[in-house]
């Protein structure tokens, strides 16, 4: 095999020429030039390698679309199946049955002394009321809660008519996942509150969505800005703080993920992998790999694919991961790092390419295998030199794409650029490992880009089990959900877009528990939708005044006033039978011929578009609008 060519210059010029003491610099660098790593992820750096195998030998992996499963029959019941009603059920009898936050005694007057039990169908109404949110965003939760004013115009939230805002407030602060009195064993603190809901819902991912060939593995980060020992740090995310969760997706779909706790002790939840620095001398097993690899592994093994080919990017590749998917039947491609123990030559090329130095031109590419045949090594000139290991491609196999000449002025971009001379648009003849790498890499990107979606701009800061639930896990039901209806051939026309998705998924919650589910006491007086503008003041027959007796326009919660009138209603009831003027006593318990009710404020005036019956004063006319005085 001829040799690379080498840059013959002094040495003191400080360029790169070839030599084994600057490959030995560029290895220890290769980690400082691209940033500290996070906490979470330590970037393993394994020393080239100096030899190679004869011949590459192909794993030939069968192309098999996904196939999408009979769903359920309304789109309520579909995504019940990743929240099930059995489980808020046990939500509901661990908040119920467990104490409240904070100190006691409390001090009088405060919000935790107006808490009562909940029910099921007020938990979904709650849930209902987050997802509403998702979709119609505000900087605070208080002020989907506010009305307008004359001189100040807010957007009418049609989530107020079935809870308040204090309730709101108490069901987020109390809200309990799991039984305290439990211990999940393998699994800490505080992934084991959100485990019984993430086994649910990995579970319900396969049981609709049979996967096809292609996956990816990558990782992300779940937003969280409150203090645990969980929480990473990673500033090339969009969400930099939080959580770190491993994920394999294929099209957006998620069908598994494995938690993450930083550290060179801890690594993935659940995942037995080596602590050691290098490389084991025969890997055959998932805990002979290093913790990013492994995790890769375990993911695979947790979806009991026969064949399959995976995507990851040069965070995971490594030619002992791709060993070991090969036994199990699993193709594998990804970038690699120069540090990743490739061969020699390919550390090289890198460094000339990086330094403009490199003769290639674009689209040449050189393949090399390694030692044992089993992974082929792939070096392709683009805008970049782009490094590639596989285990299925050959590195020969074309595809056609079009794309754009690109604007940079870097030094290694020059054969790009004389490719595509004035042509701003082209089709171009790409290696299938690199075309194919770009369309199905992105499973995981499209994946988080779902998931962003249907996540509020408050970030949690008490508690990372919230975080959990309502950032991640709320989101993965609505997003898994809507895929399933998207791509399957569900008994409803589909729906097209996410967040059309989600005011279907409201809709029919609270259509299905405002009955019971709701804590205000729904009636309707007056129209709600006309202008303030339009109610018209008219001069009609004599009734009593509807603002004087307390009432306003719209949906009302229920007064203490008539529970106080419902509670002596009662007690004059159970006196009827021994009181001697029992026969002259109605059922009500009010003698005859005499009423107790005292008589309201009657007027003349009224609202012609309410048709309510106000007195002639701003007072009542203001009140019952809702509107502030002018």
């Amino acid at each position: 095999m001829p040799s690379i060519p080498r840059v013959a210059v002094d040495a003191g010029d400080g360029v790169f020429n070839g030599t084994d003491t600057q490959i030995e610099a560029l290895f220890e660098n290769e980690g400082r030039q691209r940033g500290p790593p996070d906490e979470g992820t330590p970037v393993k750096k394994i020393r080239p390698v100096t030899h190679i195998g004869q011949k590459f030998e192909p794993l030939i992996v069968q192309h098999r679309p996904f196939r999408v499963h009979d769903l359920p029959k309304s789109p309520l019941k579909l995504f019940q199946k990743f929240l099930p009603e059995s489980l808020v059920d046990n939500w509901v009898a661990y908040t119920n049955d467990n104490p409240g936050p904070g100190p006691l005694p409390r001090p009088r007057g405060s919000r935790e002394e107006r808490w009562k039990p909940i029910r099921a169908s007020e938990l979904w109404i709650w849930l209902a009321i987050l997802l509403y949110m998702q979709i119609n965003r505000r900087q605070r939760f208080e002020d989907y809660w506010k009305a307008s004013g004359l001189s100040n115009e807010r957007p009418d939230h049609s989530i107020v008519k079935y809870m308040t805002h204090l309730r709101f407030f108490l069901l987020k602060r109390r809200f309990r996942l799991h039984d305290p009195d439990s211990i999940t064993a393998g699994v800490p603190h505080p992934f084991s509150k959100v485990a019984e809901w993430s086994d649910i819902q990995q579970a319900a991912a396969t049981r609709f969505w049979e996967p096809g060939t292609n996956v990816a593995v990558d990782e992300g980060i779940v937003p969280f800005q409150g203090r645990s020992r969980i929480t990473v740090d990673m500033q090339d995310k969009p969400d930099g703080k939080g959580i770190k969760v491993w994920q394999l997706s294929q099209c957006g779909y998620l069908l598994r993920w494995i938690w993450h706790i930083p550290g060179e002790k801890f690594g993935p939840v659940g995942v037995e992998f080596r602590c050691s620095g290098g490389s084991h001398p025969n890997p055959t097993e998932t805990k002979h790999l290093c913790a990013t690899q492994a995790v890769v592994s375990a993911l695979i093994e947790s979806l009991h694919l026969d064949t399959g080919n995976v995507y990851v990017d040069n965070l995971f590749t490594g030619a002992d991961l791709f060993t070991i998917l090969r036994h199990q039947g699993i193709g594998a491609t990804g970038t690699v790092r120069p540090n990743a123990s490739i061969y020699k030559e390919i550390v090289q090329l890198k460094a000339l390419d990086k330094k403009g130095k490199c003769d290639w031109t674009w689209g040449q590419h050189r393949e090399w295998p390694t030692p044992n045949n089993k992974v082929n090594q792939i070096a392709w000139k683009d805008s970049a030199l782009v490094l590639f290991l596989s285990t299925v491609y050959m590195g020969n196999e074309i595809s056609f794409r079009r794309r754009r000449r690109p604007t940079s002025s870097s030094a290694w971009m020059g054969p790009i650029k004389d490719h595509f001379g004035e042509n701003a648009i082209m089709d171009c003849e790409l290696l299938s490992v690199a075309a194919d790498y770009n369309d199905l890499m992105n499973a995981i990107d499209i994946s988080n880009q779902y998931r962003a979606q249907t996540t509020t701009d408050h970030r949690e800061r008490r508690g990372a089990a919230k975080a959990l639930a309502w950032s991640f896990h709320l989101s993965v039901a609505v997003a898994n959900s809507f895929l399933l209806q998207k791509n399957g051939n569900p008994s409803w026309k589909k729906v097209r877009t996410q967040l059309e998705w989600v005011e279907v998924l409201v809709n029919a919650i609270f259509d299905h528990y405002y009955e019971t589910g709701t804590s205000r006491q729904k009636y309707r007086a007056g129209d709600e939708k006309t202008p303030f503008r339009d109610h018209i003041r008219v001069y009609k027959g004599n009734s009593a005044c509807r603002a004087c007796n307390g009432d306003q326009m719209g949906f009302q919660s229920r007064s203490q006033a008539i529970q106080r009138r419902k509670v002596k209603e009662q007690q004059r009831n159970a006196l009827v039978g021994v009181s001697d003027d029992a026969l002259n006593i109605r059922a009500t318990g009010r003698p005859r011929g005499r009423s107790r009710k005292r008589r309201r404020t009657q007027t003349r005036w009224r609202c012609q578009t309410c048709d309510v019956a106000l007195c002639n004063s701003d007072k009542c006319w203001y009140f019952w609008h809702r509107e502030d005085l002018p």
